[in-house]
């Protein structure tokens, strides 16, 4: 049997925060291996319709059709989002927080849909997203899914504030964070968000920002032994590169798509946490 995460870690961490149905038809296979068969989608990037369902399922054998139905009902009741801050809350006390790193991915869109756009200087149409990390290179969050004709920099403010009120949620603290960034992210919008959130950014001079060159800012300090520390989230984009569903993107909906990274979150931890 196929499996991508061991049953006790499925049942103990992932199960209990996801929908089940309180009546009516009750699924004759058990729900851990429907997760499970999930993982694999996303470990292996195969479609749909071509899951190995004698290989992922020992009792009763679910089609295609009825696994995909699960992994969009909890889309869109958002248990996948209610599992990952669960486990960001309850084992915050692992997150190393002395330094924070940021840093954005680009996935190319095979068949466009909701946030993908034309990048010009790659010519091909993407979709980006920004991630943060701690010093040892652990999930923290990441921001909604944005064109790929967009920067880094298009629209942080929200998105990123977004992304720490999630953070705040799980009960972690953001003031007197140092975060790490690379000179991509020298503007003034972020700058401006991390003295609202009490976050000290460490980035070096951009020489491209207009507003730079004409108003040099010699308050704003930078760190070159504490900017050593990004290296910890390309260590960690580099391990996304093991499922293939966040090689390409072929969901459409953003819906979709955004809820296959909470599942990376999800596997990321779990995959480090002992049962």
């Amino acid at each position: 049997m196929l499996k991508i995460l061991h049953e006790d870690t499925i049942v103990k961490y992932i199960l209990p925060h996801l929908s089940k149905a309180k009546r009516g038809f009750v699924s004759r296979s058990q729900l851990w291996q429907v997760v499970n068969a999930i993982f694999y989608k996303f470990k292996s990037g195969v479609q749909w319709r071509l899951l190995p369902s004698s290989a992922l399922f020992d009792t009763y054998q679910l089609s295609w059709n009825a696994v995909y139905h699960h992994f969009r009902k909890w889309c869109r009741d958002g248990s996948w989002r209610k599992v990952w801050m669960n486990l960001l809350r309850d084992f915050r006390h692992l997150l190393c927080l002395s330094t924070v790193q940021l840093d954005g991915t680009l996935t190319r869109g095979i068949r466009g849909g909701q946030h993908v756009g034309v990048q010009s200087r790659r010519k091909m149409r993407c979709t980006n997203t920004l991630w943060l990390c701690d010093a040892k290179g652990r999930v923290v969050g990441f921001t909604t899914p944005q064109a790929g004709n967009h920067q880094d920099v298009f629209s942080i403010d929200s998105l990123l504030s977004a992304a720490l009120d999630e953070i705040r949620q799980c009960k972690i603290a953001i003031e007197g964070w140092f975060l790490n960034a690379d000179g991509t992210f020298d503007c003034k919008a972020l700058r401006k968000l991390c003295f609202q959130y009490g976050i000290q950014l460490n980035t070096p001079f951009n020489k491209r920002r207009w507003w730079r060159k004409t108003f040099r800012d010699t308050d704003d300090p930078f760190d070159e032994l504490m900017y050593q520390d990004r290296k910890v989230i390309e260590h960690m984009n580099s391990w996304m590169d093991n499922y293939r569903s966040f090689l390409i993107r072929f969901d459409t909906s953003l819906l979709s798509w955004k809820n296959w990274h909470y599942i990376f979150c999800i596997l990321f931890w779990c995959k480090r946490l002992k049962v």
